[in-house]
């Protein structure tokens, strides 16, 4: 009857208690904190375990383990047809017409005149491998330690022949028609656009040992 009245006034967490506890060192604040939300968070009961269930688990026998863990079934494989884009002998062909380009440079408009004479599709060939030459892969090259000469192509500005087709520079498309098209009929519809390029084979691991004794 003469007590106090209870407060029922409710905390700011921010204010009151977040910001003051911020303001903390954390050697300060971990026992602050903890105290708090074991307030909060109510009693917590212990795990106690019970006789019955801990002797069945004790008289319980080992699992079986399998350390090579389950079996593997060994997957179905086919075998798989390579793709070949070129057949075996119009790539040997390509090969053989490429292989006349020495260290003086040839025009492409040669060699595809020389690989129209077996098909069109060498002549096809022909023209993509000079792209890859367009830009030679050098530094695999020296890295490799390889020794023959690489083939090597570039561009002066002239065009290829009305007869092989008009275009932009180096080969903006090349295309070609199956083996065994042949005739005037066939230069046209190859449709070789771009560049009469240049080709050589240069001696890239020599250049490269001039260039580091002249360095030296």
């Amino acid at each position: 009857m003469f007590a106090p009245p209870a407060s029922v006034r409710l905390r700011d967490i921010t204010t009151e208690l977040l910001v003051p506890t911020l303001a903390l060192s954390l050697h300060d604040a971990a026992p602050r904190v903890v105290e708090f939300f074991e307030r909060v968070l109510g009693p917590r009961p212990e795990r106690i375990g019970r006789l019955t269930t801990l002797v069945g688990q004790l008289l319980m026998p080992p699992r079986e383990r399998d350390e090579l863990g389950a079996e593997i079934t060994d997957p179905d494989l086919y075998e798989l047809t390579p793709f070949e884009a070129f057949p075996e002998d119009v790539c040997a062909a390509a090969d053989a017409v490429l292989e006349t380009v020495g260290s003086l440079p040839v025009r492409l408009s040669e060699l595809l005149g020389v690989a129209l004479e077996d098909s069109p599709a060498t002549a096809h060939l022909v023209a993509l491998l000079a792209l890859r030459a367009f830009s030679p892969a050098v530094e695999s090259h020296l890295r490799a330690r390889e020794e023959s000469p690489l083939l090597v192509a570039w561009s002066d500005g002239m065009m290829l022949p009305a007869a092989l087709g008009r275009g932009g520079e180096a080969f903006g498309r090349v295309s070609g028609r199956p083996r065994g098209v042949e005739g005037p009929a066939a230069i046209e519809t190859l449709g070789f656009y771009g560049d009469d390029l240049l080709l050589a084979r240069l001696d890239v691991a020599a250049a490269a040992y001039l260039a580091e004794t002249d360095a030296a």
